[in-house]
């Protein structure tokens, strides 16, 4: 983006010139005094600065619904058998099957 800018500046400049030939000052000062002037000058500084153009609102919504599902499921059973010579749990030993008694 390109911008046309004014910029200020205040130079100053003393000339030095002879005084018009018989000319007479009433009431001369002769006090020694400083007079100060200021120069000025402006430079173009280019940087960024955030400033707000709008505002977004984002709103959400949640809702909760029950619905009814139906659909067939299967079942499925699991037989486990243990063998008595190669199972250990716990330190425990097991019984044999033939202690066992039938329920």
């Amino acid at each position: 983006m390109e911008e046309n800018v004014t910029l200020h500046t205040e130079r100053v400049s003393i000339d030095r010139r002879p005084a018009s030939a018989g000319a007479s000052i009433d009431n001369a000062d002769f006090t020694d005094r400083n007079i100060e002037v200021t120069e000025t000058d402006e430079e173009a500084v280019i940087g960024k600065t955030a400033r707000v153009k709008e505002e977004v609102v984002v709103h959400k919504e949640a809702t909760d619904r029950v619905e009814t599902v139906r659909d067939t499921v299967r079942r499925q059973d699991v037989e486990i058998e243990r063998d008595p010579s190669t199972s250990r749990t716990s330190g425990a030993t097991p019984i044999p099957t033939t202690a066992r008694p039938k329920i």
